[in-house]
């Protein structure tokens, strides 16, 4: 494109009448075949269809020990589960132990 834009001559002399009108065609050639293919490249792309949002589902755990509790609260079971039971054993004594009591599934259909 830089060609386009200055002299194409590296001689020093001047470029006039047929010469002048070829460059100027080449260059017209050249921006109408790259406009073109971003024209045809983006024309044909695949249309994505409509956007489905995803259902909020959250998880809650309940853990318990004789002396102690924990809730854990997460995207999946598995976590819900893990947190609760973290919480319940920084809280109970060594020696004792958690056990996850109660585990639930929320779906968040508001909207």
């Amino acid at each position: 494109m830089l060609g386009c834009l200055g002299s194409a001559n590296t001689s020093g002399e001047s470029i006039e009448g047929t010469t002048m009108k070829r460059v100027l065609m080449a260059c017209s050639a050249a921006a109408l075949l790259l406009s073109g293919s971003v024209a045809s490249a983006t024309a044909t792309a695949p249309n994505p269809g409509p956007v489905l949002y995803a259902r909020a589902i959250t998880w809650t755990c309940e853990a318990e020990s004789p002396v102690a509790f924990g809730v854990g609260i997460a995207r999946t079971r598995v976590q819900a589960r893990q947190r609760a039971l973290l919480e319940c054993a920084a809280r109970t004594p060594y020696g004792m132990v958690c056990v996850i009591t109660t585990c639930s599934k929320e779906d968040d259909d508001e909207g």
